[in-house]
């Protein structure tokens, strides 16, 4: 072999070589720009001019983060439920709403590394992974079967992050919103403080994760079932004292529900009747979970 070929082979072998290979890591995806702002707060005239600003909207050229804690921001970097994030309670005091330019050609599965990134330049956050042994409610199939009905096939199937912005209207008495993963939703709270949700498009992996917060433990999906389906749910106005006590004073609660300190019924107990009349049931487990745990994190972000 001529040590002219020899060269060229050399020279082929080392362009196929990854970066990794000579101890380099490969650059992760970044935003070119981003501002992070204090989002305003929600109150009942934004939710009844329908001007609520809250969760991830991308169109390919840009991301919209809207009304969004620490917390949220990563769950949604880390794809990790909320009950697996391990760190200070404050992560969900405050709220943030972020705008940020895609580099060309990005793709949207990208967003989460470059939030990843994000959040380590602006808030110096640094996280590891470990498995914990966790009390939860899984979510499995009642004896009898399901009774569950597929959403309409022109339904976008619900996404269990609720990676997307939340749309919201008034129609009479009730709520009109579609995004966050529920599909077109319906939403009608009564006099005496309980909620009626009606979803055209929930996969059961984000009803799951919806009940976790008006209950006493992490529920997690164990049917194996796919798709989307239709869902009805009953919040008694405990249910939602209870979810609004339990996020700090950040989950929105209907004033009908805020003066209804009167009602009896146990926190839970309609919920749980709503999942029976799917089919499905509760059981009480042990499960060990992946826990991201917080090892540092910045209450407030750099300048932008």
């Amino acid at each position: 072999m001529s040590k002219q070929v020899r060269i060229a082979l050399g020279i082929a072998l080392v362009a196929t070589l990854s970066p990794a290979m000579f101890g380099q890591e490969a650059q992760p995806a970044r935003f070119e720009v981003a501002t992070i702002k204090p989002a305003p707060p929600i109150t009942a005239a934004t939710v009844a001019g329908g001007r609520i600003h809250v969760g991830i909207k991308s169109d390919g050229a840009q991301v919209d983060i809207g009304y969004s804690s620490l917390a949220d921001l990563i769950r949604a970097a880390y794809d990790v439920r909320a009950f697996q994030v391990s760190g200070p309670e404050w992560l969900s005091d405050k709220r943030w709403d972020i705008l940020a330019k895609l580099p060309d050609g990005a793709a949207a599965k990208q967003i989460p590394q470059m939030l990843q990134v994000l959040l380590a330049e602006r808030f110096g956050l640094k996280v590891h992974r470990e498995k914990r042994e966790r009390p939860v409610y899984a979510l499995v199939i009642a004896p009898g079967g399901a009774k569950l009905k597929a959403s309409s096939p022109a339904e976008p199937e619900g996404d269990r992050g609720g990676r997307a912005e939340v749309q919201v209207r008034r129609d009479g008495n009730t709520t009109v919103s579609s995004g966050g993963g529920w599909g077109a939703t319906k939403t009608e709270v009564r006099p005496d403080g309980s909620m009626h949700v009606a979803s055209s498009g929930m996969t059961l992996a984000t009803l799951a994760d919806s009940l976790t917060y008006y209950l006493d433990r992490p529920m997690i999906d164990l049917t194996q079932l796919s798709g989307s389906y239709v869902i009805d749910l009953e919040y008694s106005a405990a249910d939602l004292r209870y979810a609004a006590a339990k996020s700090g004073g950040q989950m929105y609660l209907p004033d009908a529900a805020r003066s209804a300190e009167g009602a009896s019924e146990p926190v839970g107990a309609s919920l749980i009747t709503s999942v029976q009349k799917l089919g499905l049931r509760l059981e009480r487990q042990q499960a060990s979970l992946e826990i991201l745990v917080i090892d540092h994190v910045e209450t407030s972000p750099t300048e932008n």
